[in-house]
C-alpha cells in the first residue's frame, strides 16, 4: 500500500471518529433535554395547571438549538396533553362540585325563604312598635343569610331560587340594601325620573342579588355612607353607586371588569382570592340575564364609580304595572323581600283581626305582663290579638330544622374551603 493510499484511509478513518463523537454529543443532548423535561418541564406544567395560574409560561428547552425540531414539536405535544388532561379533570369535577354545592343548599334556600315569609306575616299581625322592631331585625338577619346561601348556588351555576313579580326600580334598590348586614351606612338618593319604572320580574331577584354584592362591598371599604341612585341612561336605566374607599387603580380595575363582563363559566373549584368571589357573582348574573355592571372609575368622594345599565327591553313605565304588583301597601319588610310571583315560600293571607276581648285582672300576672290562654285573646293594647293558626303556613319546628341544616351546610363548607 503506497502512502497516498495510507493517508486516505486515515482520512476516512478521523471523519469517521468525527461522526461518532458528533453523535455520541448529539445523543447526550437528546439525554440531557428528556431529563430536563421530566426534571423541570413537566412538574412546571403540572404545576401551572394545578394551580390555574394564567399568564405563567412552562419553560422552554434547555437547548436553544433544539428549537423548531421535531424534538421540540413532540415534547410540546406531551406538555399540550397534560395541559388538555387537567382541562378535562378540571370540566368533570368542576361539574360534579356544582351538582353537590346546588344540592346541598337547594334546601336552606328554601328553608331560609319560609321563615322570611313567615316573619313577614307575624309583621303583619302585630302593631305593637317593639315587637315589630324586632321582627324587622330577624328579617334582616334572614334575608342576610338567604342571600348568603344564594351565593353558593349562583356559582354552581343554578338560579337564585326566588321569582318575583315585576317591582318598581326604587324597591329593587331598597331590596339590596336590606339584605347588606351594614345597610344603615348605605344612603339611597331617590329620584322622581325612577318613580314610575318597573323592573320585569324575570330579572327582580338576579339584579337585587348582584346590586347586593357591589352595595356589600362599597360598605366594607367606604369611609362615608355609600350613595345609590338610579338615573335614567340612553339605553335604560343606571343604578350608580358611589363610594368613599380608597379606590382601585387601573390593573385591579380592569381585572374586575373583565370578571363582570367574562362568558366564561365560573369554576367554583378555582376560584382562589375570596375577595374576587362577589365579582365572578355578579358576572355570572349579567351573562344569563342580560343586564351589565362595570367599574366606571373614581367616584366624587376618592372612591369607586361602579354602574349597573338595566336594559329598556327590562323595563316598563305606566301605572299598569301597579295593578300588576296587586296592589301591595309599600312596607319595610317589602322593600326588603320584593313580592313573590312562585315560590315555595309564598306568603300567606293573613287572617282578619278579630275585636278585642275584654281582659280580666286575672289574666296579667303579678308585674302586669298578660298571660296568653287557650280559647282566649288578650287585649291589643298591651299585647297584640293572639291570631288563628291554621291561615298563617309557618312551622317552628321547620324553620328549626331548616337552620340546623343551613348551618350545618355552611360549617362543612368552611372547613372544607378557606375563604
Amino acid at each position: 500500500m503506497n502512502k497516498r493510499a495510507i493517508e486516505a484511509e486515515r482520512a476516512r478513518y478521523e471523519a469517521a471518529v468525527g461522526e461518532v463523537e458528533k453523535a455520541r454529543s448529539y445523543n447526550l443532548a437528546y439525554v440531557n433535554e428528556a431529563r430536563y423535561l421530566a426534571d423541570v418541564r413537566v412538574p412546571a406544567c403540572v404545576e401551572i395547571q394545578a394551580r390555574n395560574t394564567p399568564g405563567v409560561n412552562v419553560p422552554g428547552l434547555s437547548r436553544p438549538t433544539f428549537e423548531g425540531s421535531a424534538l421540540d414539536e413532540s415534547y410540546q405535544q406531551v406538555l399540550d396533553g397534560i395541559g388538555k388532561g387537567f382541562e378535562v379533570m378540571r370540566r368533570d369535577v368542576s361539574g360534579s362540585a356544582r351538582v353537590v354545592v346546588e344540592h346541598l343548599l337547594d334546601e336552606p334556600l328554601v328553608r331560609m325563604t319560609r321563615l322570611s315569609a313567615g316573619i313577614l306575616a307575624e309583621m303583619e299581625q302585630h302593631h305593637d312598635p317593639a315587637v315589630v322592631e324586632s321582627l324587622m331585625r330577624l328579617d334582616s338577619l334572614a334575608s342576610t343569610a338567604r342571600h348568603a346561601v344564594q351565593r353558593g348556588l349562583i356559582l354552581a351555576g343554578a338560579w337564585p331560587g326566588v321569582q318575583r313579580d315585576t317591582s318598581p326600580i326604587g324597591d329593587v334598590v331598597e331590596a339590596a340594601r336590606g339584605r347588606v348586614e351594614t345597610h344603615t351606612s348605605i344612603k339611597h338618593l331617590y329620584s322622581n325620573t325612577a318613580a314610575d319604572v318597573w323592573v320585569h320580574g324575570r330579572i327582580v331577584e338576579p339584579l337585587v342579588v348582584a346590586l347586593t354584592e357591589l352595595l356589600d362591598n362599597a360598605a366594607k371599604h367606604s369611609a362615608r355612607p355609600v350613595d345609590v341612585k338610579v338615573q335614567d341612561a340612553a339605553t335604560g336605566y343606571a343604578i350608580v353607586v358611589d363610594d368613599a374607599g380608597i379606590g382601585m387603580n387601573t390593573r385591579q380595575r380592569d381585572q374586575a371588569n373583565a370578571l363582570m363582563s367574562s362568558e366564561v363559566t365560573v369554576d367554583i373549584t378555582t376560584l382562589g382570592d375570596g375577595g374576587q368571589v362577589g365579582f365572578h357573582i355578579v358576572g355570572a348574573l349579567c351573562r344569563r340575564y342580560g343586564f351589565r355592571a362595570e367599574i366606571a372609575g373614581p367616584s366624587a368622594f376618592g372612591g369607586t364609580r361602579v354602574v349597573m345599565l338595566i336594559s329598556r327591553d327590562d323595563i316598563s313605565t305606566g301605572a299598569a304595572n301597579a295593578a300588576d304588583a296587586g296592589g301591595a301597601e309599600p312596607s319595610a319588610a317589602r322593600l326588603a323581600n320584593p313580592p313573590m310571583r312562585r315560590d315555595t315560600g309564598q306568603l300567606p293571607v293573613p287572617s282578619p283581626r278579630p275585636a278585642p276581648v275584654p281582659e280580666s285582672e286575672s289574666e296579667r300576672t303579678v308585674s302586669g305582663l298578660p298571660v296568653r290562654q287557650r280559647g282566649s285573646r288578650p287585649s291589643p293594647m298591651p299585647a297584640p290579638p293572639e291570631r288563628s293558626v291554621a291561615p298563617v303556613a309557618f312551622d317552628p319546628d321547620e324553620a328549626a330544622a331548616g337552620l340546623a341544616n343551613f348551618s350545618r351546610a355552611f360549617n362543612d363548607t368552611e372547613e372544607g374551603e378557606p375563604k
